[in-house]
């Protein structure tokens, strides 16, 4: 590699890194939901936001689950990352009950 330049990503790692940003997305959208809960009180905007989460990792599953979509020592921990964003949403929506 040249001195000041990156080596080409293969279609892999691209497909992996726009994993990798949508999986951060959906944890964004995660943060706006508790917002809008613990501070704004606004339920719907929660429900709104969890939604969006749970299409990015919809979208992010069924790519893993693709043979060669992604490198193969990658998937475990997109995996990780899909587990700890359903917790994260199911804790998010197990308090929606108590704001009525």
């Amino acid at each position: 590699m040249i001195a000041g330049k990156k080596a080409a990503m293969g279609p892999a790692q691209l497909r992996l890194k726009a994993i990798q940003s949508q999986l951060d997305a959906a944890f964004t959208y995660c943060s706006t939901a508790e917002t809008a809960l613990t501070v704004l009180g606004r339920v719907e905007n929660a429900r709104r936001a969890i939604e969006k989460a749970r299409r990015a990792a919809e979208l992010v599953r069924a790519h893993v689950n693709e043979p060669n979509h992604v490198p193969a020592d990658s998937v475990g921990r997109i995996n990780e990352r899909l587990t700890e964003l359903d917790t994260r949403v199911s804790s998010i929506e197990a308090r929606w009950p108590q704001l009525r």
